[in-house]
């Protein structure tokens, strides 16, 4: 059976903890300040986990997610979807809002340092 699992290692190689989303990961991971990873995968959620490996929430978009999360100096996460929005997320899983583009985003956001977000 195939794993789609986000797993966590430590420097000496050996395997922290891990977490099965039952789909592809498609995006690599961003880290928060406190911690906090999240995760993009093809089930069209984009994840927060707890730096020891428990879910902290799932926040569902309109389409799978192909491209890493940004995350913003308020904690604000953003990222591009398939569903052709770029969504802004709180870091409490809620939404903040969404934008649509007009085509799929497969790429991270960039933040300037005036909080312009660049897609």
């Amino acid at each position: 059976m195939v794993q789609y699992i986000l797993v966590l290692w430590d420097p000496d190689g050996s395997k922290k903890w891990y977490y099965d989303t039952n789909h592809w990961i498609t995006s690599d991971p961003a880290i928060a300040d406190d911690g906090t990873i999240y995760i993009g995968s093809q089930d069209d959620y984009l994840y927060a986990m707890n730096p020891n490996g428990t879910l902290k929430w799932r926040y569902k978009t309109g389409h799978q997610l192909r491209g890493p999360p940004s995350i913003a100096n308020d904690g604000t996460i953003y990222i591009g979807s398939v569903d052709k929005h770029l969504h802004a997320v709180n870091p409490n899983g809620t939404m903040k809002w969404k934008h649509y583009v007009g085509n799929e985003i497969a790429t991270n956001p960039s933040i300037a340092e005036d909080g312009t977000i660049w897609n």
